[in-house]
């Protein structure tokens, strides 16, 4: 337990838990787990960054944070070039300095594989010619956990399905 107080300011209170080996996911099949993912995320809103990250910490995943400002595909090739890329990136739609499509499409290019979730807080349906090819999933904003390990276990899936 973690407990930081400022007169004037306030309390926070974190209770801290050891991660889990295997995530059971909701909306997983019976017995069906998520293996632990390394994921980056995408956005310039640093309470979205830290909260989403806790909460995908806590599910057992990995997670490295980029600001939206150019730092997030550095970070995708860096790991690609190190032999262990991100298994996932989440990104924002809506950022200052880049968007989330553009995001999308330079992850793509440089890993056609890797699954890419659009977060939108501009309301979950895009336009159908504005939708991009190179996004995966979409999760309004700020998104529910529930909703990601559902979009995750079923990315994860897809991902281990066997080709016809």
């Amino acid at each position: 337990m973690e407990i930081e107080s400022a007169p004037g300011v306030g309390t926070t209170v974190r209770l801290l838990f050891p991660l889990r080996e295997m995530v059971m996911t909701a909306g997983a099949e019976e017995g069906e787990v998520t293996p632990p993912l390394r994921i980056l995320f995408v956005d310039d809103e640093p309470l979205i960054c830290r909260s989403l990250k806790e909460a995908l910490e806590q599910e057992g995943h990995t997670v490295e944070v980029a600001d939206g400002g150019g730092a997030e595909l550095g970070a995708f090739r860096a790991a690609l070039e190190r032999g262990g890329p991100f298994d996932v990136v989440i990104t924002d739609l809506g950022m200052s300095y880049v968007d989330g499509r553009e995001v999308a499409r330079r992850v793509k290019e440089a890993s056609p594989g890797t699954p890419v979730v659009l977060l939108s807080g501009w309301g979950i349906f895009l336009e159908e010619e504005r939708f991009p090819t190179a996004i995966d999933a979409m999760v309004s904003k700020p998104p529910r956990i529930e909703e990601l390990r559902q979009v995750l276990a079923q990315l994860a899936r897809d991902e281990n399905k066997e080709p016809d």
